[in-house]
C-alpha cells in the first residue's frame, strides 16, 4: 500500500515537473505597430531653369535661392533710364501631404527710397496641382507699382488659393508671364522709369520672395 502511495505521490511530481517544462517553453505573440507622420514642405526649385534672370545690356540682375529653399533674393544693380530686368520662379510641393498656397511676401531692401517711385513690374502666375504641366490655375498678366506688387499677387491670388497641390514634387506654381511663347513668356518684368532723375544713379535694390502655405485639408 505504501509502494502504491509512493509511486502515484512520483506521478503527481513527475507530471508537475512536465507542466513546468513545458510552461518555460510557452511562446507569446507580440504585435507592433509604427505611427508616423507626413511633412508639409513647400520650396522654390533650384536648378538650371528656376530661377533665371534677364536683363538690359549693363545692368547686373540676380536670383538667388536660399540654403533652405524657403526665400529667393533678387537683386538688381546698375539700372539706367529705360532700362529692364527679368526673374522667373518656381515653388513645389516637396512635402509628403498636399498643400496650398494663402499668399506671397516681399520685402524690398536696398535704396528703395530713391528708385521705388521709378520702378513698376509686370507679373503673372500659373498653379499645376498635378505637376502634369496643365495649368490648373492661372493669371495671364497683371501689372503695378513695384512697391505695391507683394499687395498685388497677394489680391490676384485669392482666387486660387483653396486649389490642392499634390505631394512628393508634383504641384507647382510657376511666377511669370503668361505670354505665348514671346520672349518675356514666364518671367516677372521690372521696368526703370525713363525719365528717371540723375538722383538714382549709383543705387540697387533687393527684393527677399517668401510665399505662405499651409496644409490642404482632405474632407
Amino acid at each position: 500500500m505504501k509502494k502504491i502511495r509512493l509511486l502515484a505521490l512520483s506521478f503527481i511530481v513527475s507530471m508537475s515537473l512536465m507542466g513546468a517544462g513545458y510552461a518555460s517553453w510557452a511562446d507569446s505573440l507580440v504585435i507592433g505597430n509604427t505611427v508616423s507622420t507626413g511633412s508639409l514642405n513647400m520650396n522654390f526649385v533650384n536648378n538650371a531653369e528656376y530661377p533665371k534672370t534677364l536683363a538690359s545690356e549693363f545692368v547686373i540682375s540676380s536670383a538667388v535661392v536660399s540654403e533652405d529653399k524657403k526665400t529667393v533674393t533678387v537683386k538688381l544693380e546698375n539700372l539706367y533710364p529705360g532700362a529692364y530686368a527679368a526673374f522667373k520662379l518656381e515653388g513645389i510641393n516637396a512635402g509628403t501631404i498636399p498643400a496650398k498656397i494663402t499668399g506671397v511676401n516681399v520685402e524690398i531692401l536696398g535704396d528703395k527710397d530713391e528708385l521705388l517711385p521709378y520702378l513698376t513690374y509686370d507679373a503673372g502666375f500659373s498653379l499645376d496641382k498635378d505637376g502634369d504641366d496643365i495649368a490648373d490655375g492661372a493669371v495671364n498678366k497683371f501689372s503695378g507699382s513695384l512697391e505695391n506688387i507683394g499687395i498685388d499677387f497677394n489680391a490676384e491670388i485669392q482666387p486660387y488659393k483653396d486649389l490642392q497641390l499634390e505631394p512628393n514634387n508634383k504641384g507647382n506654381i510657376k511666377f511669370g508671364i503668361i505670354d505665348n511663347g514671346n520672349a518675356n513668356d514666364g518671367y516677372i518684368i521690372i521696368h526703370f522709369d525713363e525719365d528717371a532723375p540723375s538722383e538714382t544713379q549709383d543705387k540697387s535694390i533687393q527684393c527677399n520672395i517668401t510665399f505662405d502655405f499651409v496644409q490642404f485639408n482632405v474632407d
